[in-house]
């Protein structure tokens, strides 16, 4: 059985991240993440995968026929939950489409993440306005 990319990988901690191809995964994985069993993996079908080292490079392996879509379904939430626990993310996609689900989690993920820029910029904006309507000077 070949492996489905792009894969996902999840951390010890939470954080997840995917693969479209093999040197993509080899440019942003370290041997010694790999050797620490540091990543749970799916690919694109939900089968897990296993990360090893041969020779000093990384590979990868089916570990499981099985597919596990509903863990790597719920991995991603999780994920989603992790980067952005305020924000409540809707999906109305086919759950199924891994790929079409990770990308709407990290444009969530991006948008929220400059919607709180920008609106920390507009409080500081308006907070500097008000100090200077106040006391008829300019903060320093």
């Amino acid at each position: 059985m070949e492996i489905q990319w792009p894969i996902f990988l999840k951390d010890q901690n939470g954080w997840m991240n995917a693969f479209n191809n093999s040197c993509d995964l080899k440019n942003h994985i370290e041997s010694i993440d790999v050797e620490a069993k540091e990543y749970q993996g799916w690919d694109n079908q939900g089968h897990k995968i296993e990360l090893f080292l041969e020779d000093n490079e990384i590979k990868i392996k089916i570990f499981s026929t099985t597919e596990y879509l509903n863990e790597l379904i719920e991995s991603i939430k999780k994920y989603v939950e992790l980067e952005r626990p305020k924000d409540k993310f809707i999906y109305m996609g086919n759950p199924e489409n891994i790929s079409q689900l990770f990308n709407a989690v990290n444009e969530h993920i991006k948008k929220t993440s400059l919607l709180c820029k920008l609106k920390n910029k507009l409080i500081g904006f308006f907070r500097g306005k008000s100090w200077i309507k106040i006391n008829g000077l300019r903060p320093r």
